[in-house]
């Protein structure tokens, strides 16, 4: 994985599929490497089998996923995937009888970073404890988030007391006798 354009590319959350257990499958060698930096990204993975049954005929789950983070400066870049390929120690007797099919392999893919969608705003004030108001005082707190991708945020109270300012995030309640 590379960028020809410098887009920063992260993809140390790459993993085996959780959901398969493949122990049962491998009898060691479980194992996916990556690299990340400024320069291109290689990710290896793969397994042996001695003793156990190996990769079974006809599983069609995903394997590996690969994973990569991008950030919000890279839109417009460029993201490439191509393919590397060492040949198996043995023939890959999962794919055909005498093993003599093996995968094929292509590249470069290369896409370009349109928009990173739904990140979350990133809270930059908010209470982290209880606050105590005084009663007969209208209680104040300022709420503050940043939006990752540069837009406006709207603030909105889902439940509780008082009210919130939805474009400043101030949020105000005046206690009443029956909140002391």
């Amino acid at each position: 994985m590379w960028s020809p354009d410098g887009a920063s590319i992260d993809i140390s959350q790459s993993v085996w599929n959780p959901v398969i257990d493949w122990s049962q499958f491998w009898d060691g060698g479980i194992f996916a490497t990556y690299f990340h930096g400024l320069t291109a990204d290689t990710i290896g993975f793969g397994a042996f089998k001695i003793f156990t049954a190996g990769y079974p005929t006809g599983l069609s789950d995903i394997s590996f996923i690969v994973k990569m983070e991008i950030s919000c400066n890279d839109v417009g870049k460029t993201v490439c995937l191509d393919s590397t390929w060492y040949p198996p120690g043995a023939n890959w007797l999962w794919s055909t009888t005498g093993g003599a099919v093996v995968p094929g392999w292509d590249g470069p893919h290369c896409w370009t970073i349109d928009r990173i969608p739904c990140l979350r705003p990133e809270w930059t004030s908010y209470p982290t404890e209880t606050i105590d108001f005084d009663y007969c005082d209208t209680a104040s707190m300022l709420f503050e988030a940043d939006d990752p991708m540069g837009g406006s945020l709207i603030y909105r109270l889902l439940s509780g007391p008082g009210e919130i300012d939805s474009l400043t995030g101030v949020w105000t309640y005046v206690p009443q006798t029956d909140d002391v």
